[in-house]
Order: structure tokens, then sequence, then C-alpha cells
């Protein structure tokens, strides 16, 4: 399943700048119904996922883990969130590759870690977040 869905995402893209600079934009991607019920049922255990989950907090519930903070303490808790868990979940020759826009995908398209499509910075920033620059020393993204 997962290889569909990352050959789905790959054969949507296109060519993309190198660095990363910015995260992915703050949706509900799990829906805002979801994530409001998600709370509802469990207001400790969702506000833990928001301060620990990295890809809870920015790609699946942003939204909904908003509205618990002030902007200054959100950015706090996406910043520890993210380098809590600063590595690459692809392999590392992969993510090497990515990077430097060595991945193509079955349209001829190039992929790298940053740019207009935003399914391609969620992908980034799921698969090859320490590569990218998202997380650790070499972090180019302000949460």
């Amino acid at each position: 399943m997962l290889r569909v869905c990352l050959n789905l995402i790959l054969s949507v893209a296109i060519a993309l700048d190198l660095s990363a600079t910015r995260p992915p934009n703050c949706i509900d991607g799990l829906s805002q119904r979801r994530c409001q019920d998600l709370l509802s049922s469990n207001a400790t255990t969702f506000k833990h996922w928001c301060e620990t989950n990295a890809e809870f907090v920015l790609l699946d519930c942003c939204i909904s883990c908003g509205a618990l903070y002030s902007p200054k303490d959100l950015s706090t808790v996406k910043n520890t969130a993210v380098n809590t868990n600063c590595s690459d979940i692809s392999l590392v020759n992969w993510c090497e590759r990515f990077t430097s826009g060595q991945v193509n995908t079955k349209l001829g398209y190039v992929e790298k870690c940053d740019g207009p499509v935003e399914n391609n910075l969620a992908y980034a920033f799921r698969l090859c977040r320490k590569s990218c620059g998202y997380c650790g020393p070499n972090q180019t993204v302000t949460y």
C-alpha cells in the first residue's frame, strides 16, 4: 500500500528547488472533523501527539493542534516535535539522491525537497526529514 501511495505521489510531482525553506502548509490532512473527533475523544492523548509527533502536528492535524496553543507556543511545539525525531525513514542513499535531484518519476519529473507542490513537501518531510533540512543542525525551516 505504501508503495502505491509513493508511486502516486511521484507521478504527480514536478521539478523542485533543492533547499527546504518552508514546512508543509498547515492543514488538517486527516480532515478537520476527524481531528476534532480525536481531540474530543481524548484531549490528553491528542495534545501529547501534537507535542511529540511531527507528522501529526504538521501534516495530520495541524490546524486542530494550533487551536490548543498561542502562535509562539505552537512554534515551539512544532520545532520540538520535529527535532525529537530527526531522521530519514527512507534509505540514506535514496534521500541523498532525492536531495540532489537524482530521483525521477515515471513522467520524467525530477524530485527534490522543496517546491510548489504541497504533496511533495509532505512526502519529503515524511521520508527524508533530516536530509532535506527540516530538522537537525542544518535545519533551514523555522516552525
